[in-house]
């Protein structure tokens, strides 16, 4: 039985002369030849990572998806928690399509 997987790759503070170099590199021809791209994104300012990726992930922007920092609003406290934290997200992502659509996800940090 073949099994329908998604592969997604979301890099961090790439623009749009990074895409252009990495269409002459092998590995990544291929990803790019048989994938889908997003080829203009209106971002957030400051731009923000965890944001930013919540909004491509979801299609809308922080006042629909709810995260607006990389860190959790605790009021009094100076050390904040990194907000890496799925059940915070007003709106279901990418992810949890594929999962109701039985898709496989296997997250995938660094090397």
């Amino acid at each position: 039985m073949k099994k329908n997987r998604l592969f997604v790759l979301s890099a961090d503070a790439m623009v749009t002369e990074d895409v252009e170099y990495l269409k002459i590199l092998p590995n990544y021809q291929r990803y790019l030849a048989g994938g889908a791209m997003v080829k203009r994104v209106r971002t957030i300012y400051p731009t923000v990572t965890y944001p930013c990726h919540t909004s491509m992930a979801t299609g809308t922007y922080p006042n629909k998806h709810g995260i607006y920092s990389n860190f959790e609003l605790h009021v009094g406290e100076l050390k904040l928690p990194w907000a890496w934290f799925h059940d915070s997200r007003k709106l279901p992502d990418i992810f949890t399509a594929a999962k109701k659509s039985a898709l496989r996800q296997q997250p995938y940090f660094g090397r």
